[in-house]
């Protein structure tokens, strides 16, 4: 079994910080996961919610979004090196 509905969805550009859902069955996910390891993508991030048998695929964080949490991660490193 080809989940090719999942497939398309990480491989095709998105909009950063967005997420689309994909009705996908747990073999599915299984597998995509396989291929995203196998290709060590860092992005899109594949997550799996079992109550609605759905594959959520998100996009990477805006430019604006990982720069906020690469400054939040340098002022939490100052604060406790002031401790």
């Amino acid at each position: 079994m080809q989940p090719t509905e999942l497939i398309d969805a990480i491989r095709r550009p998105l909009s950063p910080d967005t997420q689309v859902e994909v009705p996908a069955t747990r073999e599915e996910y299984d597998q995509v996961c396989e291929v995203i390891e196998s290709e060590e993508m860092k992005h899109p991030q594949l997550l799996y919610d079992s109550a609605r048998s759905v594959a959520i695929v998100v996009a990477a964080p805006s430019p604006l979004h990982s720069g906020m949490a690469s400054e939040i991660m340098v002022q939490l490193g100052m604060k406790s090196g002031r401790s």
